[in-house]
């Protein structure tokens, strides 16, 4: 993920306004697709509910935004939040641990156990296929 996060300067660079207005032309028709059942629509006003924010129109909101997006402030947002080096970029990593078998560093029952290794995924299609399948 973060390769990918790292290489989008090229692809904003490269991003014409066409495709840009495409995009977003895209993003606003699926955010005012009418639900197709009873059930989603009532699942988005629970939501709302939910969240105590009472924005019933929501998707119509979101849409007139996404209109007013430009190229530029896209490529704004992201040399402040997610290029590296940006000035308000914070980045958050999880570690997963098995429940069964034995794992590698850290601390387990209170006590030490051996050194702990790290290791940056690459690529993801050859981890999983060095994985055990169930």
């Amino acid at each position: 993920m973060l390769l990918f996060v790292n290489s989008c300067d090229q692809l904003l660079d490269n991003l014409s306004r066409d495709d840009f207005k495409a995009f977003v032309a895209g993003l606003v028709g699926k955010k005012l697709e009418a639900e197709k059942r009873l059930e989603q629509e009532a699942g988005r006003h629970w939501e709302e509910i939910s969240l105590g924010e009472y924005q019933y129109d929501r998707p119509q909101a979101e849409a007139a935004l996404l209109r007013t997006l430009s190229p530029t402030d896209v490529a704004s947002f992201y040399h402040t939040f997610l290029r590296p080096g940006g000035s308000a970029r914070r980045l958050l990593t999880s570690q997963i641990f098995p429940q069964m078998g034995q794992r590698k560093g850290g601390t387990e029952g209170g006590k030490e156990v051996e050194d702990k290794v790290e290791e940056v995924v690459e690529d993801e299609l050859a981890l999983r296929a060095t994985l055990p399948k169930y």
